[in-house]
């Protein structure tokens, strides 16, 4: 498993995903919004996480994961998932900068605060960074 740098503090996690309750944004490639490190985390299940490391649209890499198997997304890194079975359980335990600790961040609220879509239609009111590249990262 990825080692999360000393001034990254857990925050939190988010509701359990699965079945028909998943946010559009997981399912499409998105990245990890500088200051975060996402781990998802599945309950039961598998699926699919896929880490882009360009902009062609071909994942560079995949990673099957089983439940209680876990997966750390670094901050800026691209990915998306794919459900592979129809009782597919996950969640996403974030961690946040030290400096963003004491915004009171409710991470279970909404993916929003931590994630972002490469695809503005997704989101209308997201931020885009001038970046489009996104490197490979998946730790296990």
């Amino acid at each position: 498993m990825a080692l999360i740098p000393k001034n990254y503090v857990p925050v939190g996690s988010t509701r359990i995903f699965g079945g028909n309750d998943l946010p559009e944004l997981l399912l499409s490639q998105h990245r990890t919004r500088n200051g975060f490190y996402s781990q998802i985390e599945v309950i039961e299940g598998e699926l699919l996480w896929q880490g882009f490391g360009d902009t062609d649209g071909k994942p560079g890499i995949e990673v099957h994961l089983r439940a209680n198997d876990r997966a750390m997304t670094h901050p800026g890194k691209c990915y998306c998932v794919k459900l592979l079975t129809d009782d597919t359980r996950f969640r996403l335990n974030v961690f946040a900068h030290q400096s963003l600790q004491e915004s009171n961040l409710d991470v279970s609220s909404t993916v929003g605060l931590f994630l972002e879509p490469l695809d503005t239609s997704l989101t209308p009111a997201a931020k885009q960074t001038e970046d489009t590249d996104c490197e490979l990262q998946a730790d296990r």
